[in-house]
């Protein structure tokens, strides 16, 4: 782990200004931004070998490997986030009277806080994915090395081990409390494809049960949840051994994959207007009050947007009457009119 801890830092370090200097300056822009994609898109296997003939066996490559891959990922996500701030607000303050320095400290920084969060979030994951390819090129220790190691005197059967400890986490079963799923995007963007409840349980935090899974989904909590982490080959014993276990989670996906096929119809057909109408019902129910105390960047989170088009959005049902705003809390003033407009 001291691999992921220096390669992250480093790629959160160097990241950071490179970010803000794109965003500033276009001509460092053009400069950087082609080259970073670029490298971005070469798997970090296809250059791992190049490192450890340059640095040696150990774990410099390593963590030369993770600082790459962090970076890439971390400053592009940063730097998306510089450029989506409302350029009214630099507008206003310019004519304002602020100076660069100004604007760089009250607007842009503040800004960009939740997308340098998610590009750590990010981050690490590129740091944990990274670590099993630099081991697996010339490191001494870790599971990266074991897996090489044992592939290189043909054990099969402890090899597989070591992968299948690599992809299982486990099942989650909330016991109290409430957990938020959603994918992220490159960008930063977020999306909750669905929410977990008290006895929910959540098959797609264990990645061995899903053999044809190509996807990658975040587990948020939303409130003080306590949860039981069921290990996944446990459960796949159970499944085996009863058949009403392999219905309970056949049931559960179709669930699942319901909700996810009714986002994908609100994202394809349904206007904006409709699907933050459909959110604050819906919210209104989980929380059992039409006072919500949610943000505009909360609300862009759930429907995977700008919190600037949620804003426009919630200005024109506050002039329809729906709505009243005020700092940080959205009350719901005619509930009949927002299922209606939700229905239409």
């Amino acid at each position: 782990m001291l691999c992921v801890v220096a390669g992250f830092g480093l790629g959160f370090i160097t990241s950071l200004p490179i970010a803000f200097l794109m965003a500033w300056y276009q001509p460092v822009q053009k400069i950087i931004e082609p080259w970073i994609n670029f490298i971005r898109n070469i798997p970090a296997l296809g250059y791992a070998p190049l490192l450890v003939l340059i640095f040696g066996i150990g774990q410099k490559p390593a963590i030369i490997l993770i600082w790459i891959c962090t970076f890439m990922t971390m400053s592009i996500t940063i730097y998306q986030g510089i450029k989506n701030i409302d350029v009214t607000l630099i507008k206003a303050a310019r004519v304002l009277g602020a100076n660069d320095f100004d604007i760089f400290m009250k607007i842009i920084c503040p800004a960009t806080v939740p997308f340098i969060i998610t590009a750590v979030r990010l981050g690490l994951g590129a740091a944990l994915t990274t670590l099993l390819a630099a081991e697996s090129t010339g490191a001494q220790f870790g599971i990266g090395m074991r897996i090489r190691s044992l592939s290189n005197s043909f054990e099969s059967a402890p090899m597989l081990m070591y992968i299948i400890l690599l992809g299982i986490i486990g099942l989650l079963l909330v016991k109290s409390g409430q957990l938020r799923a959603c994918i992220l995007s490159d960008e930063g963007r977020e999306i909750t494809i669905y929410r977990l409840f008290d006895r929910d349980i959540c098959l797609f935090s264990a990645s061995c049960l899903l053999r044809s899974a190509q996807f990658n989904i975040t587990i948020e909590a939303e409130k003080d949840t306590s949860l039981w982490v069921i290990p996944a080959e446990v459960y796949r014993d159970i499944m085996e051994a009863s058949a009403a276990a392999a219905n309970y989670t056949n049931e559960i996906m179709a669930a699942r994959f319901s909700e996810v096929m009714w986002l994908v119809e609100q994202v394809m057909w349904k206007s904006m207007d409709k699907r933050v109408a459909a959110f604050l019902v819906e919210e209104a129910a989980i929380e059992k009050t039409d006072r919500l105390s949610i943000t505009h960047e909360t609300i862009a989170n759930h429907l995977g947007t700008h919190r600037e088009v949620v804003t426009r959005m919630l200005r024109y049902l506050q002039g329809e009457g729906m709505v009243r705003l005020s700092r940080g809390v959205v009350e719901l003033l005619d509930e009949k009119k927002l299922t209606a407009l939700r229905d239409a």
